[in-house]
């Protein structure tokens, strides 16, 4: 793709593409150059390509320590850069601006790592503080390893004739090092006795005077001849530099603004737009739209033609014509990819919004790209999807679910509301906002003669299920039993995926107050065979899974049950994607530290994984979109009514555990579920990532779950992460920190 007509802002594989040049592995993935100018791009595509093109090549010949510092490096720098992204419009500015600016940023900060690395972990030379004496890198690593490792000029010495010719030629910046070429260096002499971690910390110090080589060798336009002492460039002079570009083009950015505004005014101030009738508003509006259209082409190097679609896509939204609006949409979304700032994540809302309304199905390939977008962009989370094959990882329902699909459309009227329409048939139908409402026992008869006819519930929207479903949900234990006598289809699902079984199993729910306790509708649900895909069956939204539901009952027979009717033990429930064996600990610990479990919640981050669940719990009513959820949940918090509901409702869980769930019951829950194959090590990213059910049973002091889960394979050496510090943490320093004296000593016993 020509410079000029790329993107102000670079994507983040064209990132990649450009260290793994500069570092000497680009050739080893080709799909660097096929997705570098790819603007619509997989959120996952750049962090593999960036694993697959430099940290396995790095991993593999010089350094596994290097190679994983310079990923999460990667990871980080992409964080700031795509916050960049986000908040700078670049309206006015081009590709040929900001190419130099941005490589040098992306450039000195791999430089700045291979220089931490140099001086922290191998106490390597520095190559940002180089002095007249040394021309270039190389002869800087050469200098450096005849002081620091002692048997360097031996080795000089005695490796062949032509490998000391190729080190000349390196010195002498004749030749650029291929990566190839210092992976190599150790079989320079046969029967070498050096040790490996010595040859890796060599290697690093060779790539790194190769990395520096290379910026004076193929990047002349943007470094100077010497790097001597050069300034590095951080992120926040690149926003600088670009602000200072935008200053020079206020001018004509001026009346282009100028047009946009007087379109925003008749667009969305109908009421003070009294005058107006909804025919001359649409016509004004188009004459407006037209005319702007005139301006943008006056200035094509600028790509201002997003404002324009954006525009046209709105137009016809408001008109009622939405197959048209998606078509300007998936216009607009490409133009403003890496463009338009601040624009970006109202731009994909507006367009999922449309995309999601068409009828009789929505676009979802389109949707697919707009959520892919909205994960890179941060305005929302990606789907975790245990167990799915790369394949698997790339279809729709990997990236987007039924219910998501749903709360996008019911935004329609958020983002064109019907009072601003051109006309009443432009109104899109009812929205699914908010909680499920209706009369429902009163209002529904069964229908024994269909006993597998399925119903529309609902009065506030629609909710389609099977009547058993629906009587079950009802704790209806009589009409139940009489579908049962029909023959009714047990294994029937509502369209969230809702079964008759799981419905049995949640009126008997702790954890919910309004749960009747009773357990005769399980009793006689569980006595049909079910095919294991429905006992294995999550809800669509809430990630209800029967087994997990099944401890919060706190009845091992339950449990026993569920385990018997064919529930894999090892699946995730929830939407914290707890596993069975991990939820039942959960419990364990609120009934032995009630307190704790207070405090965790209050101090509980507000965090991308909580906000999802807000989302999920809230059926739209606090937003669509993660930064949508965040900004009404902070208003909520404001409120010392919510806090009062909140820290109430908190109680009620500590007061119905305490009335309902004994010690020995989850514990026996807590042996059925390791007995029958519950991983002891599965990882759960909690309080602390990778958090396992051995460690919370350490943390807990239930030495006779510790022991038994360590008889099944637990392994008490496996870490996890603190959030704060970082520090690593196995199974003996979370039973030290807790003072679980049980666990210590059968920890001590085993090591005898």
């Amino acid at each position: 793709m020509l410079k000029e007509k790329r993107q102000p802002f670079m994507t983040p594989v064209e990132i990649v593409r450009i260290i793994a040049s500069a570092i000497g592995v680009k050739a080893s993935n080709k799909q660097l150059d096929t997705f570098a100018f790819k603007y619509d791009q997989p959120y996952t595509l750049a962090s593999s390509l960036f694993k697959e093109s430099i940290s396995v090549p790095l991993s593999k010949f010089i350094s596994k320590g290097f190679s994983k510092k310079l990923e999460a490096k990667f990871e980080s720098m992409m964080r700031e850069y795509i916050e960049l992204v986000n908040s700078t419009p670049m309206d006015g500015i081009t590709r040929v601006e900001t190419e130099a600016i941005l490589t040098r940023w992306i450039l000195d900060t791999i430089a700045v790592e291979f220089n931490l690395f140099m001086g922290k972990v191998i106490e390597g030379p520095n190559y940002l503080m180089r002095n007249n004496l040394h021309p270039n890198g190389i002869t800087q690593a050469f200098d450096w390893l005849s002081s620091n490792v002692e048997w360097w000029d031996s080795f000089l010495k005695f490796i062949p004739k032509e490998k000391r010719h190729r080190f000349k030629l390196w010195k002498s910046n004749d030749e650029l090092p291929k990566l190839s070429n210092i992976t190599n260096i150790p079989d320079y002499l046969s029967n070498s006795e050096v040790e490996g971690h010595e040859w890796e910390k060599i290697k690093v110090v060779i790539l790194a005077a190769r990395f520096i080589d290379n910026l004076q060798r193929n990047y002349a336009d943007i470094y100077p001849e010497q790097l001597v002492n050069v300034d590095v460039l951080s992120l926040s002079q690149v926003e600088q530099y670009i602000w200072h570009l935008k200053s020079n083009n206020q001018v004509w950015l001026k009346s282009l603004g100028e047009q946009g505004l007087e379109i925003d005014y008749i667009f969305y101030k109908k009421g003070e737009n009294k005058e107006l009738s909804d025919a001359d508003r649409k016509q004004c509006l188009k004459t407006l739209i037209d005319e702007l259209e005139v301006s943008t082409f006056k200035h094509p190097k600028f790509n201002m033609g997003y404002w324009l679609s954006w525009y046209r896509a709105r137009w016809h939204a408001l008109n009622g014509e939405l197959k048209e609006a998606n078509g300007h949409f998936k216009a607009t979304f490409e133009q403003a990819l890496f463009f338009a700032g601040p624009s970006i994540p109202e731009i994909i809302k507006e367009a999922l919004s449309i995309a999601s309304s068409l009828k009789p199905t929505p676009d979802k390939a389109f949707i697919k790209r707009l959520k892919n977008s909205a994960i890179l962009f941060g305005i929302d989370i990606p789907l975790h999807k245990e167990d799915k094959s790369q394949l698997e990882a790339n279809r729709f329902d990997s990236v987007v679910e039924d219910w998501e699909l749903k709360l996008y459309a019911a935004t329609f009227h958020k983002h064109f509301p019907p009072a601003l329409q051109f006309n009443d048939s432009s109104s899109n139908g009812a929205q699914r906002i908010g909680p499920l409402l209706g009369s429902f026992k009163q209002s529904i008869e069964p229908n024994f003669r269909s006993p597998n006819k399925k119903i529309v519930v609902g009065d506030t929207w629609g909710k389609q299920m099977p009547q058993i479903v629906y009587f079950s949900w009802m704790n209806c234990v009589e009409t139940v039993s009489q579908f049962i006598n029909t023959g009714v289809n047990v294994n029937a699902l509502s369209d969230s995926n809702e079964s008759a079984l799981l419905f049995s199993i949640l009126q008997m729910d702790v954890l919910d107050h309004g749960s009747s306790m009773d357990d005769r509708l399980f009793k006689l649900i569980s006595s049909i065979k079910h095919s294991e895909g429905v006992v294995n069956t999550k809800t669509s939204k809430k990630e209800l899974l029967p087994l997990v539901c099944a401890v919060d009952t706190g009845r091992p027979e339950v449990v026993a049950k569920v385990i018997e009717m064919g529930a894999n033990v090892n699946f995730r429930g929830n939407t914290d994607k707890q596993s069975a064996l991990f939820a039942t600990l959960c419990k364990i610990g609120i009934i032995k530290r009630p307190e704790v479990l207070k405090n965790l919640i209050k101090e509980h981050p507000l965090n991308d994984e909580l906000l999802d669940t807000i989302r999920r719990h809230s059926n739209g009513l606090m937003g669509a979109t993660l930064d949508e959820v965040k900004r009404n949940y902070e208003k909520c918090l404001q409120d010392p009514m919510f806090k009062n509901i909140t820290d109430s409702g908190h109680n009620l869980i500590v007061d119905r555990v305490k009335e309902f769930m004994t010690l020995d019951d989850m514990r026996k829950i807590a042996q059925l579920l390791i007995n029958a194959g519950a991983d002891a090590n599965a990882s759960h990213n909690t309080r602390i990532n990778g958090f396992t059910p051995l460690m919370l049973a350490a943390e807990l002091d239930e030495v006779e779950l510790f022991e038994a889960m360590i008889q099944k394979n637990g392994d008490p050496l496996i870490t996890a992460e603190h959030p704060e510090t970082g520090r690593l943490l196995d199974c003996k320093h979370i039973a030290f920190a807790h003072q679980s004296n049980k666990v210590l000593r059968y920890l001590v016993s085993q090591q005898k």
